[in-house]
């Protein structure tokens, strides 16, 4: 199997990123919203939205459904994404750590211009 990947769209408020295994594409979307606040509504929380992209990658490639509701479906989603790939689940396992660090990153605000600038100026 041969996985590629290519970062369509990075920026402060969203993620889109193509992941190909074997020619064939998914798409793995991130976004930022913004959510009031119950306790305080003049208080906004930051929240990043995506599905994993390892449950769009069982629900591509397999017959199983996976939702964040059930970890049975996941696990066994994995057990046949690896028989379907064999030792070359471990590549797509890394794409999917990838796609995490990018929404924690999308949260954190790394892509902001002020933070961007900052990790900048220390190499300059």
């Amino acid at each position: 199997m041969t996985v590629n990947v290519q970062i369509d769209e990075l920026t402060d408020k969203k993620a889109i990123v193509a992941i190909y295994l074997d020619s064939k594409p998914v798409f793995w979307h991130a976004s930022v919203q913004y959510q009031e606040l119950k306790s305080d509504p003049t208080k906004q929380m930051k929240i990043v939205i995506y599905q994993p992209l390892i449950y769009q990658v069982i629900n591509k490639f397999t017959d199983v459904e996976v939702s964040a509701q059930n970890n049975e479906e996941l696990e066994h989603g994995l057990i046949e994404l690896g028989r379907k790939f064999g030792s070359d689940i471990k590549a797509l396992i890394r794409v999917h750590y990838m796609t995490e660090a990018i929404a924690e990153s999308l949260l954190e605000g790394y892509y902001t211009d002020n933070s961007l600038n900052d990790t900048l100026n220390k190499f300059m």
